[in-house]
């Protein structure tokens, strides 16, 4: 499991390089120290847009759907607009691509997700 938190942390610091505005901090549970920051104003507080997709994606790995930050590559079922396009892990984080949350999810299915989610709780 740590290589693969180890992974999503290293996907979402690279997530800041595609964002100007973005911040990011990891903060080790257990000493409570910063063990990785990135971009400015880190004292501020603000919101983020999709914190389920830090916990889909641990999941997604843990049950072997997501194998790397390339693969897999889905394209939307309903493609339309610029979602044409297939998007990877990578992408998928970046962006916060919904359909590719979704999808993720029933890959990964209902009991399996529960079964897990359960463990963060």
């Amino acid at each position: 499991m740590f290589n693969k938190i180890f992974f999503l942390l290293a996907l979402l610091a690279a997530h800041g390089a595609y964002c100007v505005n973005t911040s990011f901090i990891a903060i080790d549970a257990q000493s409570g120290v910063a063990v990785r920051s990135t971009g400015i104003d880190l004292d501020s507080r603000v919101s983020p847009c999709c914190t389920f997709n830090i916990v889909l994606s641990l999941v997604g790995f843990e049950v072997g759907v997501l194998k790397d930050i390339q693969q897999p590559v889905w394209r939307p079922d309903d493609a339309f607009g610029d979602q044409r396009n297939s998007v990877s892990p990578k992408t998928w984080m970046a962006n916060s691509v919904v359909w590719y949350s979704k999808r993720l999810a029933r890959t990964i299915g209902l009991k399996s997700l529960q079964n897990n989610l359960s463990q963060f709780f």
